[in-house]
């Protein structure tokens, strides 16, 4: 039998575990008409209401979780007779807390259904951090869309240039009496055409702009080949060399990966334009060993290498190796797109001309 003091440091541990427990773990109680009978401490650290004030109050059987969005977290309980799943709650001081929470059924000794109990984490700052990145992204979007703006009135002064020039000539013929049937639909389709270039180009940049929902089977030689034509105006003293493998098309958010390789083509630029290079060149090739291998997208320049004592540093956030225009932002936007959002990595090295920057993809199938 054990002794009185084994029984008391034992019933000691126990009280600290159970008070730990309390302080740190969300635990609450509620009846099936939905009436909070027990909650731990913890409630008042992360929403700051006085666990006294909670009992014989009722939960919200209206309350919804992003989970699922289509049915009350009541409903889930009634229909499911289980919940798991995130919910955003505000606290006394009007903020809103999130937390994981899980809510099983409460069943007596003898086997009823007598109420619910919910297991909740706080996972306020999780969010709150998520929330920042989806706000830095929309920054570097915005950003791009001004340098995309610009884009678009050079690549269309050239065909409104020639469209002019094609009225005049017609307005011309008209004037002295010298128009003819055949010149006239020659022009006219030479209208049509650019217009349709024009067209496309505003689609362009369109689709660039719109938000990924799903995941959709790209061919990432398209992708690569669509970020270079949306930045074309900036490539025309440029050399550019592809080494693209025919590789089977992958599911991933298009658009994320188009926003990496323009701010990464881009970064080449200004590098090479900085460093003054006599012949610059972009190469990037797109490469899979093996089926069973990442992808690797490696977009190289042959201007300055990047100073070993910073190369750890460029993914950092604010971090610029630009004097006055940096942000700070655009390479760590990068890196947070290709982790967080693409499943995969990146990283930049040295060579003996400029330096490269490759991106490893999993091959992702539709889910």
């Amino acid at each position: 039998m054990p002794s009185k003091d084994l029984l008391q440091r034992e019933n000691a541990t126990l009280k600290n575990y159970i008070n730990l427990i309390s302080d740190h773990i969300i635990i609450m109680h509620f009846t099936l008409d939905a009436e909070i009978t027990h909650v731990t401490d913890a409630y008042t650290k992360v929403f700051g209401y006085p666990v006294d004030d909670l009992i014989g109050q009722y939960v919200d059987r209206e309350l919804y979780s992003p989970d699922d969005p289509d049915r009350p977290i009541w409903q889930i309980l009634e229909e499911d007779g289980i919940f798991e799943g995130e919910i955003k709650l505000s606290g006394a001081d009007g903020e809103s807390s999130w937390t994981l929470t899980k809510i099983i059924q409460d069943i007596n000794t003898e086997g009823e259904h007598v109420g619910y109990i919910a297991v909740s984490q706080d996972i306020t700052s999780k969010k709150r951090f998520e929330e920042q990145q989806k706000q830095l992204i929309s920054q570097s979007r915005h950003a791009l869309m001004g340098e995309m703006i610009s884009m678009i009135a050079h690549q269309w002064r050239q065909p409104l240039s020639t469209m002019s020039a094609i009225s005049a000539n017609l307005m011309l013929d008209v004037q002295l009496g010298v128009l003819k049937e055949e010149s006239l639909k020659n022009e006219l389709t030479k209208f049509e055409q650019i217009i349709g270039h024009l067209s496309q180009t505003i689609t362009d940049f369109n689709d660039f702009f719109k938000s990924d929902k799903v995941k959709q089977r790209s061919d990432l030689s398209k992708v690569v080949y669509e970020a270079l034509e949306l930045i074309e105006f900036r490539l025309q003293n440029i050399h550019v060399k592809t080494d693209l493998d025919t590789i089977e098309p992958i599911y991933l958010y298009r658009n994320e990966l188009l926003q990496v390789l323009i701010n990464i083509i881009n970064n080449a630029i200004d590098a090479l334009e900085e460093n003054d290079v006599q012949k610059p060149t972009i190469s990037i090739s797109l490469k899979q060993d093996t089926p069973y291998m990442p992808i690797a997208i490696t977009v190289t320049n042959n201007g300055e290498p990047i100073d070993e004592k910073i190369l750890p540093r460029i993914f950092e956030p604010y971090f610029s190796t630009k004097d006055k225009n940096g942000t700070g932002l655009g390479l760590y936007i990068v890196k947070t797109i290709v982790d967080k959002h693409l499943d995969g990595t990146i990283r930049a090295e040295n060579l003996s001309e400029g330096c490269s920057f490759t991106i490893e993809l999993e091959r992702q199938y539709a889910r």
